[in-house]
């Protein structure tokens, strides 16, 4: 199927899936681009040009949900290949030992994996660290920014969330949105056209 030109918000959207395939966490929608993960994506705009972009991911140099690693010898395990609490190959290359066990997957409080930072979060951030204002930007998310991120949202001037998915059943961000006067627009691919 061709998609033709599309309107900015399918191509922002389609952009913001493309990042979210850099994911590092799996609490999130399935991936359009990637249907055997998940993960989120967000894509900051102003004046339809590209601030920034960020995925849920761990902070640079911690290990990330997808990451497991070995509590003796330290190796670092990514992707399917081992699953928290297999015996390590590095310390036993036969399993023998008990003692080297790897751990990782995700970092759990009251629901929520505070292993990494949201996508719409580390988009903020990566402005942040390049002294780039978010005043009047959009910002295009695959999920409804949570409780936490709007309020983040919120705090660095954005007019307008574009979103596909919800964050569960929690509407306190869709509240606050309303509050701080911040147009919510959920997403919609538009007739025939499939990301």
């Amino acid at each position: 199927m061709k998609l033709g030109r599309p309107d900015f918000d399918t191509y922002f959207m389609a952009i913001a899936h493309v990042v979210a395939t850099r994911a590092s966490c799996d609490r999130g929608p399935r991936l359009r681009f990637d249907p055997g993960r998940s993960g989120t994506g967000a894509v900051i705009t102003r004046n339809n040009v590209i601030l920034a972009t960020g995925y849920n991911g761990s902070a640079p140099g911690f290990p990330h949900c997808d990451d497991f690693k070995c509590e003796v010898c330290g190796k670092v395990f990514t992707g399917d290949e081992f699953k928290d609490g297999q015996n390590c190959i590095a310390c036993n290359p036969g399993g023998s030992s008990k003692e080297a066990v790897i751990r990782g997957g995700h970092e759990m409080e009251d629901g929520h994996c505070v292993r990494t930072i949201h996508s719409e979060e580390n988009a903020i951030l990566q402005c942040a660290s390049m002294g780039t204002s978010c005043a009047g930007a959009t910002v295009y998310v695959t999920t409804r920014p949570c409780y936490h991120c709007m309020k983040r949202v919120i705090r660095v001037g954005v007019l307008r969330v574009v979103y596909e998915f919800d964050y569960g059943t929690d509407q306190r961000s869709n509240h606050l949105a309303l509050k701080a006067g911040i147009q919510m627009d959920k997403w919609q691919a538009p007739e025939g056209v499939e990301l």
